[in-house]
């Protein structure tokens, strides 16, 4: 604030306000990233307002709120397709399946992950392609897929551990 570096300022914001929700307070959450998304609407920062779309999204979400969750994270994915940004791309598609699978929408859930995977796939993150993998998992689960699930989780799994994501 002191050097007016709104960029910065925007970015403090962010982390804060996901500090903020890892630690479970959700109102201060929500501050803080609206207080970002203003500013990096302001500066112009498209990236950035995906982003902090999406952060909101995920409160949304985590609040129970899964109808105003689907539009942020509608939002944040129309301004990653626009931006040309692939793994903004992946995240918001996996955001979005987690809110269908969340509203009982299984199958376009699943259309979600399995589009977010393709474009993991596409810009080789294994980290994201682990996401999607689970997640995928995760709907085969919920479908009584036990068997389609398991797979899909050893596969994330063992993506996991050849890039020692220990958590």
């Amino acid at each position: 604030k002191e050097i007016n570096d709104k960029q910065g300022i925007a970015i403090s914001l962010s982390h804060i306000g996901n500090f903020l929700h890892n630690k479970g307070s959700l109102p201060g959450a929500l501050e803080k990233h609206k207080e970002s998304l203003a500013i990096r609407m302001e500066i112009g920062d498209k990236q950035g307002i995906a982003a902090s779309l999406s952060n909101i999204g995920n409160i949304f979400h985590n609040r129970g709120d899964l109808k105003g969750a689907l539009e942020k994270q509608k939002e944040s994915l129309a301004i990653e397709k626009e931006i040309g940004n692939k793994q903004g791309i992946a995240i918001s598609l996996n955001n979005i399946g987690s809110v269908l699978e969340d509203k009982g929408d299984l199958n376009g859930a699943l259309d979600k992950f399995k589009e977010g995977l393709a474009i993991e796939k596409e810009i080789g993150n294994k980290e994201g392609i682990a996401i999607s993998l689970g997640n995928i998992g995760s709907v085969l689960r919920g479908r009584g897929d036990l068997n389609g699930a398991l797979d899909k989780f050893k596969e994330s799994l063992a993506i996991r551990m050849g890039i020692g994501a220990k958590q």
